[in-house]
């Protein structure tokens, strides 16, 4: 008596479990489906107006994604620059990575993406993909400043086109020109992230300059050479004059 209700039990059991095996792969499918977001569109932007580069879908994604569900930025600015010639690819300097919420937007230096300090994560079961700070990424300040939860479209320009007023017209003293792109490439990159305290041009002074190491401390073999401080001062001189504007005060 035992031992049939056990054979009863025991062949029910297989049947239920055969009826799970078969209904599994809908099951899966329908809670964990990979679902494709919108179309993020990319473009470079110049001061004569805007072109439409690439539209990354969910699938384009998927393909860039590597084990760790990351995305190199570096790999995803390649391909969507693979129409514009060397000259084109190397004036941008800065990424516009724009949010769900009005006026959400991340500038991202291109510095940061060279280095890998910054990475996008794609979500699977969303098709979402956000922005994140990598955890070698030399940043004194707010991640979050950095952080994005939906990427809806990205704009890739220079910084001059986004700042106004800090590009030289006049390029007849090498001094000058030395200072701007130093303060470009560099001054710019950082301080033009949100959450960063601005520096403009014509606060390149002598006192800012003296309090430079100290307030650049976290970031390691980061100094300005008296050639460099020259330079910027030239450059802070030359800008001042071009607008006629009172020249800075050390």
């Amino acid at each position: 008596m035992r031992n049939s209700f056990i054979r009863r039990f025991h062949v029910k059991g297989l049947t239920l479990v055969g009826f799970l095996c078969i209904l599994s792969p809908f099951i899966c499918d329908f809670s964990f489906a990979e679902v494709s977001a919108a179309p993020i569109p990319v473009a470079v932007v110049t001061p004569q107006g805007q072109k439409s580069l690439k539209s990354w879908s969910s699938d384009d994604f998927r393909k860039l994604l590597r084990a760790d569900g990351l995305i190199s930025v570096q790999k995803f600015f390649d391909l969507s620059t693979e129409t514009l010639d060397w000259k084109e690819r190397a004036d941008i300097d800065l990424l516009n990575i724009y949010g769900q919420k009005p006026n959400e937007v991340v500038r991202i230096p291109r510095f940061m993406v060279v280095r890998e300090w910054i990475r996008f994560h794609f979500h699977r079961l969303s098709g979402r993909v956000s922005v994140e700070v990598s955890p070698k990424a030399q940043i004194s300040m707010p991640k979050s400043a950095l952080e994005l939860d939906s990427v809806q479209k990205v704009e890739l320009t220079k910084r001059t086109t986004v700042y106004q007023g800090i590009q030289l017209k006049i390029r007849t003293n090498p001094a000058a020109s030395r200072g701007e792109k130093l303060y470009t490439e560099n001054c710019l990159s950082c301080h033009s992230i949100p959450g960063r305290k601005p520096v403009r041009p014509d606060q390149l002074t002598k006192s800012v300059f003296d309090q430079f190491e100290t307030a650049h401390r976290a970031f390691k073999n980061f100094t300005l050479t008296a050639r460099d401080i020259r330079g910027l001062e030239v450059y802070r001189e030359a800008l001042a004059s071009e607008k006629n504007e009172v020249k800075s005060s050390p």
